[in-house]
């Protein structure tokens, strides 16, 4: 009598298997024809230069990085975000630049010119002053970077040199370019260390 009741489980425990085998099947299979395993896009294939102005020149908030499209795919800012060390300089914002008498100066189109938690300017913004100048303005600042970042354009990032700033930019701290897709993910384009060549 034990040797019928042995067989009667075999068969299901056979099933059972056979039937989880065909579901991992389906998922694997189904992932793939969905493209659930791959991103929903993919980051712009191109090349761009770090490059640091003015680092250690005994001139304390006058620091400069520069970052330019060397070659490769056009790609928008609207996706684009750079840091340096832990600040976020630039990224997809468009913030309307308000000026001493009221009037709306500039549209700063990615620029954070604002990146501490106080109410004071700790970048540059681009406009016709010399660097230092009582408004934040240099003629050194240069936003290449809009809709269409392609070969040459350049993204000239500059401290203000002001009592009230925050100090943005320190020798050795990592400059990254990242990219986001529309799921989220985050891909590095360009990284460099400012005091150095990328």
């Amino acid at each position: 009598m034990c040797r019928g009741s042995d067989r009667a489980v075999s068969p299901v425990v056979g099933t059972i298997l056979m039937v989880a085998v065909v579901v991992v099947l389906a998922a694997v299979i189904g992932g793939f024809v969905f493209g659930i395993d791959s991103p929903s896009e993919r980051p712009p294939a191109t090349s761009i230069s770090i490059t640091s102005e003015r680092i250690g020149d005994g001139v304390a908030k006058n620091d400069a990085v520069v970052l330019e499209h060397q070659a490769g795919e056009t790609f928008g800012r609207g996706r684009i975000t750079v840091t340096i060390g832990p600040d976020e300089v630039f990224n997809s914002s468009v913030v309307e630049d308000i000026g001493g008498d009221g009037d709306v100066g500039a549209r700063l189109q990615g620029l954070v010119v604002q990146v501490d938690p106080g109410a004071f300017n700790d970048l540059n913004k681009p406009g016709p002053g010399p660097p230092g100048d009582p408004d934040g303005n240099s003629s050194n600042v240069v936003v290449q970077w809009g809709d269409g970042i392609d070969h040459g354009d350049r993204l000239v990032i500059q401290e203000r040199n002001a009592t009230q700033s925050y100090d943005v930019i320190q020798a050795g701290e990592r400059v990254e370019v990242v990219w986001t897709d529309e799921s989220g993910q985050q891909f590095l384009l360009a990284s460099g260390t400012v005091g150095s060549e990328s």
